[in-house]
């Protein structure tokens, strides 16, 4: 019943048939920050950083996150799939078509 400084969603962003309703219910008990994940191949960023906006989130940053989560991936790759999630850009482009995008969305 009380409000949370933070919420976090993860693999479960495409439950809501409503998105900015449900950032809204979101905003309306976090104080700071709201961390969720989910498919840039399904869901557009612009798209879901203008619905966080209306929702009332000021801020909001996309963090791509390309280690597969239900293979193993060999361990001598890990490194260079680290680095590649820095590139920015290039690192947006493959999480279009594999991988995840994380979320941060704050309140100022």
């Amino acid at each position: 019943p009380e409000p949370v400084d933070a919420a976090i969603c993860l693999r479960s962003f495409y439950y809501p048939t409503d998105r900015r309703a449900f950032f809204a219910r979101v905003r309306g008990y976090t104080r700071k920050k709201f961390v969720f994940d989910f498919r840039a191949r399904v869901h557009d960023p612009a798209t879901i950083a203008a619905d966080l906006r209306a929702a009332g989130f000021e801020r909001s940053a996309f963090h791509p996150f390309l280690l597969p989560q239900l293979r193993r991936v060999p361990p001598a790759l890990v490194p260079a799939i680290d680095l590649l999630e820095r590139t920015g850009a290039p690192a947006r482009l493959v999480a279009r078509r594999f991988g995840r995008v994380f979320c941060a969305a704050w309140v100022d």
